[in-house]
């Protein structure tokens, strides 16, 4: 629902991926992925961040973190290729 439920979340639960929007309340997607980046156990995690915004933020999440970037509208099937990708990378 929003950013601080997210790690709110991450603190109790292990995860191999997120996925994560950049509009968000209480707590927006760049400043959760720089706490999530912050902790060790979630150095490697692969985030991949969703937005409406404009291609401005695609670089500032990859500085700080982002795995991959997707503009909005988007097909949620779209993620997978990405997904694999990645994993195929590792």
């Amino acid at each position: 629902a929003d950013g601080q439920e997210g790690l709110e979340f991450l603190s109790n639960n292990k995860v191999d991926l997120i996925i994560t929007d950049l509009d968000m309340p209480v707590l927006n997607g760049l400043d959760m992925v720089k706490a999530i980046r912050a902790q060790r156990s979630f150095a490697a995690t692969p985030i991949f961040m969703i937005t409406s915004e404009g291609e401005e933020y695609r670089q500032k999440a990859l500085d700080i973190g982002v795995t991959n970037f997707f503009n909005k509208p988007m097909a949620p099937e779209s993620l997978t290729p990405a997904i694999e990708e990645y994993l195929l990378r590792k």
